[in-house]
């Protein structure tokens, strides 16, 4: 469970690549959970960062300060052979950090 307003840092994994040179692009969504409307994207050098063997996705407070409830994710890749990749996803939850009344 992720907290709204909170800066958070993903970190996915990548297996069943040589190395992170092998990673040509990637984009992280953020979309609602019937999946026809994206609420935020991600790419390399705009909140994705390449490690050594994962790319670190950057959700900033200010990417998650409205959202809150059921949301599905995702994080594509396309490798040096042009091929797609679903390296991630699934349903996330945002936990409301505001006291309601």
């Amino acid at each position: 469970m992720l907290k709204q307003g909170n800066h958070i840092d993903l970190e996915i994994l990548i297996d069943g690549l040589p190395d992170m040179s092998a990673v040509k692009s990637a984009k992280y969504s953020l979309y609602s959970l019937d999946r026809k409307t994206e609420v935020l994207s991600k790419s390399i050098g705009s909140g994705i960062t390449k490690a050594s063997n994962s790319l670190k996705i950057a959700l900033t407070d200010i990417d998650t300060g409205l959202l809150t409830g059921d949301y599905y994710h995702e994080l594509n890749i396309i490798d040096i052979t042009d091929k797609l990749l679903t390296v991630m996803s699934g349903n996330v939850y945002f936990q409301s950090t505001y006291n309601n009344r």
